[in-house]
């Protein structure tokens, strides 16, 4: 994770200098996962707009990228602030906040039967329900935190809440969701432990 902050790093002083490759780098990096980001607020196509504003804006106003700290947080509040513009401009977007999507990168494959693939794809289907069901804002930082790999306090940064509340949060996402699967697994797979201070929540399926 510090490589990759380091490398973040680095692209962005390149950019600032006007390296057009670093851009393209960055924007081939990071573009799908801002725009995963900004569905949860739109829909795909007002998404791809906003996401690709961003990038525009960013290349424009190169030459301040310098006073940027947290090159990570700062293009998910770009994404963030210019899909909430969007619901601003158009009232009907705001009834499509945090759109269904799958989760099905967080199912192990554990064989090619048809029984099989029946059973994950049900197991998948209930963990999709159980996501949807969550609260707007618990269901968002479950997605950036479990999804995007963001750590709590990048997500604090970025929808401007304290660490905490991110943490409790996510803590009753995890359990509401092991909660909705417990019967199918035979056995609850939320793990939560506290280290130095720290929340570390897992779903073990």
């Amino acid at each position: 994770m510090a490589d990759q902050a380091t490398e973040l790093n680095h692209l962005f002083e390149l950019i600032h200098k006007g390296d057009k490759t670093a851009f393209d780098a960055l924007f081939h990096a990071f573009y799908p996962r801002l725009l995963k980001f900004a569905t949860s607020y739109l829909h795909s196509n007002d998404a791809e707009e906003v996401v690709s504003e961003v990038f525009v804006k960013l290349w424009l106003r190169r030459n301040e990228l310098d006073r940027i700290h947290s090159p990570k947080v700062y293009l998910y509040v770009a994404a963030k602030n210019g899909s909430l513009n969007k619901i601003r401009q158009d009232s009907k977007s705001a009834h499509q906040f945090l759109e269904t999507e799958h989760l099905a990168a967080e199912i192990p494959e554990t064989g090619s039967s048809p029984e099989q693939m029946l059973l994950n794809t049900h197991l998948e289907k209930l963990i999709s329900k159980a996501v949807n069901g969550l609260p707007e804002q618990r269901r968002l930082i479950f997605k950036m935190v479990k999804e995007e790999g963001l750590k709590c306090r990048e997500v604090a940064e970025i929808l401007e809440l304290s660490v905490r509340t991110v943490e409790g949060q996510l803590f009753k996402a995890v359990h509401s969701i092991a909660h909705e699967i417990e019967s199918y697994l035979g056995y609850n797979p939320a793990s939560v432990t506290r280290r130095k201070g720290k929340l570390s929540v897992f779903l073990f399926f």
